[in-house]
C-alpha cells in the first residue's frame, strides 16, 4: 500500500511557485518524490464526487496524455 508523504509551507522542499499564490495551502500530502520538479507544467484535477462511467473514462484519456507531458499532476484525493 502507498503511504502518502506531507509537507509543511515551512519545510525545505516546499515548492516555492507554490508559496507564492495567495493563500497557498499550509500542508501538501503527496506519493512520489517531489525534489526536482518545478511545477511550472503542473495540472491540476477536479471532477465530481459522483462520476459518471463517461467522465471515469474521459479523465483517464485525459491524464494518459499530461503524463508525457507534466511535471506533475495535481488532485485532491476525492472519490470521484
Amino acid at each position: 500500500m502507498l503511504r502518502y508523504k506531507q509537507l509543511n509551507i515551512n519545510d525545505i522542499g516546499y515548492p516555492v511557485h507554490l508559496k507564492n499564490i495567495d493563500r497557498p495551502p499550509s500542508n501538501l500530502y503527496f506519493y512520489g518524490d517531489l525534489s526536482g520538479i518545478d511545477f511550472i507544467n503542473s495540472f491540476s484535477i477536479v471532477g465530481s464526487r459522483n462520476a459518471t462511467q463517461y467522465g471515469q473514462e474521459s479523465v483517464e484519456w485525459i491524464v494518459s496524455g499530461l503524463r508525457q507531458k507534466a511535471d506533475c499532476i495535481v488532485s485532491g484525493f476525492a472519490l470521484g
